[in-house]
Protein backbone atom coordinates (compact mmCIF):
# COMPACT_ATOMS: atom_id res chain seq x y z
CA UNK A 1 0.00 0.00 0.00
CA UNK A 2 1.51 3.23 -0.75
CA UNK A 3 2.15 6.16 1.10
CA UNK A 4 -0.71 8.17 -0.21
CA UNK A 5 -3.03 5.76 -0.31
CA UNK A 6 -2.39 4.78 4.03
CA UNK A 7 -2.87 8.71 4.01
CA UNK A 8 -6.28 9.30 2.32
CA UNK A 9 -7.63 5.99 4.15
CA UNK A 10 -6.50 7.40 7.52
CA UNK A 11 -8.51 10.88 6.76
CA UNK A 12 -11.44 8.76 5.73
CA UNK A 13 -11.31 6.75 8.63
CA UNK A 14 -10.96 10.46 10.82
CA UNK A 15 -14.47 11.68 9.07
CA UNK A 16 -15.78 8.38 9.70
CA UNK A 17 -15.39 8.88 13.44
CA UNK A 18 -16.13 12.38 13.58
CA UNK A 19 -19.52 11.89 11.29
CA UNK A 20 -20.17 9.31 14.18
CA UNK A 21 -19.61 11.01 16.52
CA UNK A 22 -21.66 14.16 16.26
CA UNK A 23 -24.49 12.05 15.15
CA UNK A 24 -24.08 10.33 18.89
CA UNK A 25 -24.19 13.65 20.36
CA UNK A 26 -26.79 15.82 18.86
CA UNK A 27 -28.86 12.90 17.65
CA UNK A 28 -30.22 10.92 14.83
CA UNK A 29 -32.80 13.64 14.53
CA UNK A 30 -30.41 16.32 13.53
CA UNK A 31 -29.59 15.14 10.49
CA UNK A 32 -33.04 15.83 9.03
CA UNK A 33 -32.21 19.20 8.77
CA UNK A 34 -29.53 18.91 6.19
CA UNK A 35 -31.28 16.58 4.07
CA UNK A 36 -32.40 19.02 1.85
CA UNK A 37 -29.68 20.52 1.29
CA UNK A 38 -27.71 18.02 -0.52
CA UNK A 39 -30.06 15.73 -2.09
CA UNK A 40 -30.06 13.48 -4.92
CA UNK A 41 -28.63 16.07 -7.69
CA UNK A 42 -25.60 16.87 -5.73
CA UNK A 43 -24.74 13.53 -5.13
CA UNK A 44 -24.95 12.30 -8.66
CA UNK A 45 -23.03 15.41 -9.10
CA UNK A 46 -20.21 14.21 -6.27
CA UNK A 47 -20.08 10.55 -7.63
CA UNK A 48 -21.35 9.93 -11.12
CA UNK A 49 -23.87 8.39 -12.69
CA UNK A 50 -23.99 4.10 -11.59
CA UNK A 51 -22.21 2.36 -13.87
CA UNK A 52 -20.41 5.24 -15.45
CA UNK A 53 -16.90 4.44 -15.03
CA UNK A 54 -14.66 7.15 -12.79
CA UNK A 55 -12.47 9.24 -15.03
CA UNK A 56 -9.92 10.78 -12.38
CA UNK A 57 -9.27 14.14 -12.32
CA UNK A 58 -5.73 16.36 -14.19
CA UNK A 59 -3.71 15.27 -11.52
CA UNK A 60 -4.27 11.73 -11.49
CA UNK A 61 -4.13 11.67 -15.86
CA UNK A 62 -0.05 13.70 -14.91
CA UNK A 63 1.38 10.75 -13.23
CA UNK A 64 3.50 7.88 -14.65
CA UNK A 65 2.17 4.16 -14.77
CA UNK A 66 4.32 2.22 -12.13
Amino acid sequence: MSREHYKACWWITVAIILHNLIIDVEGGTSVEQFLDQHGREEEIEDGGFYGEPYRGNDQDDMREAK
